[in-house]
């Protein structure tokens, strides 16, 4: 399974789709993290997903900003704050695989900030997951695309303990023949097929 042969017919010199392209990529962000969770939770991961973190800087008064997951990894027991970013056909497939910081610096807001900050200076920031406190070692980034030379990189410049990708996190899960990974799709299919059926009547 490749992400440039489901969503990117325009730059694949195939017949001009751009609105079936934009279609399947919000289509797809509408559940992409129930993959990763449902990938946490199969025997090829080496992480489990504790939930959803709060994250501020310690002594910070204001609100703290909840990310997408926390991984905590199997065998050792680090607890590692996870944001994820799946930008698949956003300003023509520009961020479609990640390549070098640039990709993110769009990313402004300060919840994606207290993020890469916690990369770097972990013990710097006070994590929460309902409401309990909880000790984090560093950052993970999920995203739609990767590539290993560009995720080392990435990796050193931003302090970030390891960048994942969405599309072998579904391809280690096929490979498995994960059944709650198929389970998942069947239900979206079902639903989907529900909605246009109803919209027919």
């Amino acid at each position: 399974m490749d992400f440039n042969d489901i969503f990117d017919t325009v730059n694949q010199n195939r017949k001009l789709n751009e609105s079936r392209d934009k279609f399947l990529s919000r289509v797809f962000g509408i559940f992409n993290e129930e993959i990763v969770r449902v990938w946490c939770r199969s025997t090829i991961s080496q992480f489990i997903d504790k939930g959803r973190p709060t994250i501020k800087k310690n002594g910070d008064s204001t609100r703290g900003s909840t990310l997408d997951f926390t991984l905590q990894h199997k065998k050792t027991k680090k607890n590692f704050v996870s944001e994820m970013k799946c930008e698949i056909q956003f300003d023509n497939f520009r961020y479609l695989e990640l390549k070098s910081t640039e990709d993110f610096k769009h990313h402004n807001k300060i919840a994606f900030q207290r993020f890469l900050n916690t990369a770097q200076e972990p013990v710097n920031y006070e994590v929460k997951i309902k409401g309990e406190a909880t000790r984090i070692e560093g950052a993970i980034l999920i995203w739609g695309k990767t590539s290993p030379v560009s995720t080392k990189s990435i990796c050193a410049s931003t302090g970030l303990t390891e960048i994942l990708s969405l599309e072998e996190i579904i391809n280690d899960l096929i490979a498995i023949e994960d059944m709650e990974y198929f389970e998942l799709l069947n239900q979206k299919q079902k639903w989907f097929n529900y909605f246009i059926d109803s919209m027919k009547k």
